[in-house]
């Protein structure tokens, strides 16, 4: 979408996410639980590898095998090992078949990972998978850009084994399911973007009724409602760009017992052309509808192991 931008001298009223705490009910239904491994989900090793330029383990990338789609439509994220979740724009078509790219690494120079590479950073396999099934919101309008989610059911499990794909924990604890937006994270671009990374979102935030008044200069037609976040990507003129993408997720970082896990809390529905001081980059808020992708995601395919009592079951190690 292209904007106007306006003078980068008028004042940026975000807030600083340090003085914000977000409080939101328990999950009332916790019997999908079974469908998520706790032991695996939010963790990030690749964040601490400086060699590695593609450290989001739960991105993927939208492939169609529409006629011209040979590249990326946006991006969705792992949420299990059966499950990713976007833009229903993702899947503009959904009797197209549909593929998503897992595990992808940006930069083309490195070698793949294998024996004869012992030293020096190296590129990780890749994970294609068929999309089986497209679960889009049943009240999604196309033009106002209102309930853009869809659920994406894969055709097989994703491989957990490699460090460059996980799925991202949703926030089904009652511990975590309310946080501090100073926990809040971005996935982002940074330079070019084969250089995927995370930015701390900080004072970028932007509260709904501010984000609508700048978007209402444009008479742009989809609704920013409380089902929506709003951050700036570009603080000041002075201010270094932090680039985002069509579904890059907006997360948590909390810690659970004694491990920092990531908890998915937004992704990218809307944003300016190129880096914008006046526009902010527009997310979809997932906190709003995760009942209804529990209510989406059929039962495990096998039996789950343990008890079924969430408490005791969301143990991370």
């Amino acid at each position: 979408m292209q904007v106007k931008e306006h003078n980068a001298s008028l004042p940026i009223q975000t807030r600083n996410a340090d003085s914000e705490r977000v409080s939101l009910t328990p999950i009332p239904d916790t019997s999908k639980s079974s469908l998520f491994n706790f032991n695996t989900c939010g963790i990030n090793t690749l964040l601490s590898d400086s060699s590695n330029s593609y450290p989001i383990p739960w991105t993927g990338n939208v492939f169609s095998n529409a006629t011209f789609f040979n590249v990326s439509r946006c991006s969705v994220t792992l949420i299990s090992e059966w499950y990713a979740v976007g833009p229903a724009y993702c899947f503009g078509d959904v009797q197209q078949e549909h593929y998503i790219v897992f595990g992808a690494d940006g930069d083309s120079t490195i070698r793949k990972c294998d024996k004869s590479n012992t030293t020096g950073p190296c590129m990780l396999p890749t994970q294609r998978i068929l999309v089986e099934k497209i679960i889009i919101h049943p009240q999604y309008d196309r033009a106002s850009y209102s309930n853009d989610i869809a659920l994406a059911k894969l055709t097989r499990p994703v491989d957990t084994s490699q460090r460059n794909v996980r799925p991202i924990c949703l926030p089904l604890l009652d511990e975590v399911r309310s946080y501090d937006r100073s926990n809040l994270m971005m996935s982002s671009t940074t330079g070019t973007v084969s250089k995927f990374t995370v930015t701390r979102v900080e004072n970028r935030y932007l509260e709904l009724d501010e984000c609508k008044q700048r978007w209402k200069g444009l008479a742009v037609s989809f609704a920013i409602e409380n089902t929506k976040s709003c951050i700036i990507t570009k603080r000041s003129s002075d201010d270094a760009c932090v680039g985002v993408f069509t579904g890059a997720a907006l997360h948590t970082l909390q810690r659970v017992q004694s491990s920092e896990r990531h908890f998915l809390r937004g992704f990218v529905l809307i944003m300016p052309r190129g880096c914008s001081v006046y526009y902010p980059a527009v997310y979809t808020n997932t906190d709003h509808y995760l009942s209804w992708i529990l209510e989406n995601m059929d039962e495990p395919l096998y039996p789950s192991e343990g008890s079924t009592d969430l408490r005791e079951r969301l143990i991370f190690n």
